[in-house]
């Protein structure tokens, strides 16, 4: 936040790499259940070449919820 805020930006939140793709995931998505109903749980698995990056959300129409989030570096012995 202090570097957005030294580049002269003023955001309001910031998220991990694996929340921002389930947000591009649920916008785009058009078979979401009703908000009243269960939520539909995806895990998003990230595998990169240094780290893994695993997040699991639970979606409903116009909502999105974390549920957690899990970053860890590969060991390299």
């Amino acid at each position: 936040m202090d570097a957005a805020h030294i580049a002269g930006l003023n955001p309001l939140r910031l998220m991990n790499e694996t929340a921002a793709t389930a947000l591009c995931y649920g916008i785009y998505k058009q078979d979401l259940p009703e908000p009243e109903d269960k939520p539909r749980n995806v895990v998003i698995v990230d595998c990169g070449h240094s780290a893994i990056q695993v997040c699991v959300c639970a979606f409903n129409k116009g909502r999105l919820k974390v549920r957690n989030s899990l970053w860890e570096m590969e060991s390299l012995i």
